[in-house]
């Protein structure tokens, strides 16, 4: 597995925020 470019490492943590928010939207309105 070839290590992230830092483009690729930026975009990867803002989608697992994205994720992260989502799931504590769902929870909450759950």
């Amino acid at each position: 597995m070839a290590p992230l470019t830092g483009r690729e490492r930026r975009l990867h943590s803002k989608e697992l925020a994205d994720a992260r928010k989502k799931e504590e939207k769902a929870t909450f309105h759950s």
